[in-house]
């Protein structure tokens, strides 16, 4: 096992330094320094302490699509669906969120469980298609994707849903926004406090919420689930050797819907998260968000592991916030960034591939010899 850790270690570093000499020679070649580039990258997430703060708030939604798709993948399960997850869960926080009157020592937690059961829903459909009907959660997951984004569009035609003069849903009530520091920006503290603690300060003019902490605990909790829990062994089961975890008496197709439906409930939480403490409010969508994409790419860098997945959550929320800088200091292209992403995800899904492969040749040896 410490073996198999090192060699995944040196495979995800030899990724990201291939993945930057990647992104660094379409620089060099488009005219623009590599090393200018580094160093405003590295400026554009660290150069400020607000700038940190916003890696963190925007890696919040991709812990969660990331474990999202790290969960179906434990079950050998590929759920392509966590975008539309998360797209229900958004319009779910953001419905619940306006017109459900509580407390907020409730309202939020109400927002949270409603937002993750209609994430379930739409992964729960998916791992019922597949378990009783054969369908594959592939096919399944993206259709699913347009359903819950043309529904998202359709609900955004209602006045009570739709703000007048304009194309976005009513703004969440005050009890459901998680934004940590919003009413002390805008008390009379605020302009002394800028003046006594400038650092704090500017840390404190990002939106830094709740969902930092959520995303957190909600990795360690799917980490225990997974490594320490009945459920968890099923599913690691399942994903290993479907033929010997039936044979074991676990209930496999149980175990695959019900995985699909935990995956859905995290996206759909990921979506509470991001309208809850960011946006306030839902959009009609011209194209999916690409919150379920990224996240199948952190749980691939993460190595499906949910404490890899919080790393890699950070590390790509920092490489898209300072490409910001890059671009508007440097002027270089926006498909650089995608260049060397892509270049990262690549290098590090080949081990996983050969992996796969083997694990095929294996269970059809098995079959054949069962048979």
């Amino acid at each position: 096992m410490k073996k198999r850790n090192l060699t995944r270690t040196i495979t995800l570093v030899s990724a990201i330094l291939l993945g930057f000499t990647a992104g660094g020679i379409f620089l060099f070649f488009s005219g623009y320094s590599p090393l200018r580039a580094l160093e405003k990258l590295f400026l554009g997430i660290f150069g400020r302490p607000r700038y940190v703060i916003w890696v963190m708030v925007r890696a919040v939604p991709l812990v969660l699509t990331g474990l999202s798709v790290a969960v179906a993948y434990k079950a050998g399960l590929f759920n392509i669906g966590a975008e539309g997850q998360f797209i229900i869960g958004a319009l779910v926080a953001a419905l619940v969120g306006y017109h459900v009157r509580l407390p907020m020592v409730l309202h939020i937690p109400f927002v949270f469980l409603c937002s993750m059961i209609g994430g379930a829903v739409f992964g729960g459909i998916a791992g019922i298609l597949k378990a009783r009907y054969g369908i594959q959660e592939v096919i399944s997951t993206i259709l699913l994707n347009w359903i819950a984004l043309y529904s998202n569009n359709f609900l955004l035609k209602f006045p009570g849903i739709k703000r007048p003069d304009s194309e976005a849903s009513f703004q969440v009530r005050e009890t459901a926004q998680i934004d940590l520091f919003a009413r002390f920006k805008t008390s009379d503290s605020w302009i002394p406090f800028q003046m006594e603690n400038p650092a704090i300060a500017d840390a404190l003019k990002a939106s830094l919420s709740m969902g930092v902490f959520v995303a957190i605990l909600a990795a360690i909790i799917v980490h225990y689930l997974l490594k320490r829990t009945t459920l968890g062994y099923q599913i690691r089961a399942v994903g290993f050797n479907e033929n010997a975890s039936r044979y074991q008496g676990i209930p496999v197709n149980w175990i695959k819907s019900g995985s699909l439906a935990i995956s859905g409930a995290l996206a759909g939480l990921g979506g509470s998260l991001h309208v809850l403490g960011v946006t306030k409010e839902v959009s009609r969508l011209a194209i999916m968000e690409g919150f379920g994409f990224d996240g199948i790419s952190v749980a691939l860098i993460g190595a499906s592991n949910p404490l890899g997945i919080l790393l890699s959550s950070f590390f790509f929320s920092g490489i898209r916030y300072g490409a910001v800088s890059v671009q508007r200091d440097l002027g270089t292209p926006t498909e650089i960034i995608n260049i060397t992403i892509g270049t990262i995800v690549f290098f590090v899904a080949i081990p996983y591939l050969f992996e796969r492969i083997m694990l095929a040749i294996k269970k059809r040896k098995e079959q054949k010899n069962a048979n």
